[in-house]
């Protein structure tokens, strides 16, 4: 019985707890021509992204994707989405919100604006249910 109590104490923290990584399902833009994904490393602390969120856009046409990894560290609510078409927005409990442009493949942050940061925190309200 003991054996049983242990397996399923070791399941129900590695299916919990951070103990994998973590990979939010893709946000097509709003033309569609651009695909945002979001991956945390939380498992080799060997890496520099260790607990951080990495962003992911690939480009629908050419198929190309390019990564940045950002300054929002996991142990925090984040939430990320497209602001319009090539403008991307999060909001973090730790570092607060960010945007940036993805252009010809290449990140650009960008001051953000009243307008993004409202967006950007009904992002994060909306996934973990909070009230605001």
């Amino acid at each position: 019985m003991k054996i049983l109590q242990s397996f399923l104490l070791i399941v129900l923290l590695n299916s919990c707890g951070p103990l994998t990584n973590y990979r939010e399902d893709p946000i097509l833009s709003p033309d569609s021509n651009l695909e945002l994904s979001a991956f945390v490393n939380r498992t080799d602390t060997a890496k520099p992204n260790f607990a951080r969120v990495v962003l992911t856009v690939e480009d629908k046409k050419t198929g190309k994707s390019t990564e940045l990894v950002t300054q929002i560290g996991d142990a925090m609510k984040w939430a990320i989405g497209w602001y319009d078409n090539n403008i991307i927005v999060a909001q973090s409990s730790d570092i607060g919100t960010r945007s940036w442009r993805f252009e010809n493949g290449n990140f650009d942050e960008l001051t953000v604006t009243p307008e993004m940061h409202e967006f950007a925190e009904q992002l994060r309200i909306e996934k973990y249910n909070l009230d605001k």
